[in-house]
């Protein structure tokens, strides 16, 4: 019984914490590892818009 409580607290603490806006890294996300790789980001380590577009020619990261 005791493991059955510990298990539900545990599920319910995981779904509180997943209800938080937390913010990731910018490398986690695909468009700014598509970026990296492809040499697209400007000084401050953003998505540089205008090297994407001429990259990509108007068709979108995928």
């Amino acid at each position: 019984m005791l493991t059955l409580a510990c298990l539900m607290f545990l599920l319910l603490l995981t779904f509180v914490v997943s209800l938080l806006p937390i913010r990731f890294p910018r490398w986690v996300y695909a468009d700014w590892q598509y970026a990296k790789r492809h040499g697209l980001l400007d000084a401050d380590g953003n998505i540089d818009q205008e090297a994407y577009e001429k990259h990509a020619k108007g068709k979108g990261f995928w």
